[in-house]
């Protein structure tokens, strides 16, 4: 039955697909207590009339203005962050969603080589995220392995996956298949 799936999705161009999403739960916890406190001076200011900013229209725009931003926008940011990887037959594909609008798509003429590997989201890109320059980029969201893509030109990419093996080896057959079909430009 799994193997059926795999050969039509195969047959379909896809021959991986992963979405990750952002699963710490020190991060969730801290995403939920600033977003709590958020709530409640809100909640305080309108219902109690206690203003911890002071008396007037103002105070209650600014309080009304970090609740929508702290309380209500960063917990959507948070929870609706995914990265969506898929290795198709003309490439890999890539979309951080919300921030990217549509699949960013790397040939396979524009990669020389790929590697599974080990790395330190903090101490080598300062945080999870979209990270990097232009030279060194990494998409990553959970854990410490990825795949990282040499292109052609001296740039690296580093992708994080949950299913590092599983990417890499669609990767390979992938780029090893265009190749001889003359795909991936």
């Amino acid at each position: 039955m799994v193997a059926d799936i795999l050969d039509k999705t195969e047959r379909a161009g896809v021959y991986f697909q992963e979405e990750q999403r952002f699963n710490h739960l020190w991060l969730r916890l801290l995403v939920g207590v600033i977003a709590g406190f958020a709530w409640l001076s809100t909640i305080v200011q309108l219902t109690l009339g206690k203003d911890p900013w002071g008396k007037g229209l103002g105070t209650t725009l600014l309080q009304l203005t970090i609740w929508l931003l702290v309380g209500v926008g960063m917990p959507l940011l948070f929870f609706s962050a995914c990265l969506v990887v898929e290795v198709r037959d003309d490439g890999l594909y890539i979309r951080y969603i919300p921030f990217h609008r549509s699949y960013k798509r790397i040939a396979w003429t524009e990669i020389e080589r790929v590697e599974v590997r080990t790395y330190r989201p903090i101490l080598e890109y300062g945080r999870w995220g979209i990270q990097g320059w232009v030279r060194n980029r990494a998409y990553n969201v959970y854990g410490n392995r990825g795949l990282q893509l040499y292109l052609f030109g001296g740039r690296r990419l580093l992708i994080s996956s949950q299913r590092v093996e599983e990417l890499a080896e669609a990767t390979r057959r992938a780029m090893e298949k265009a190749e001889k079909s003359g795909k991936g430009l």
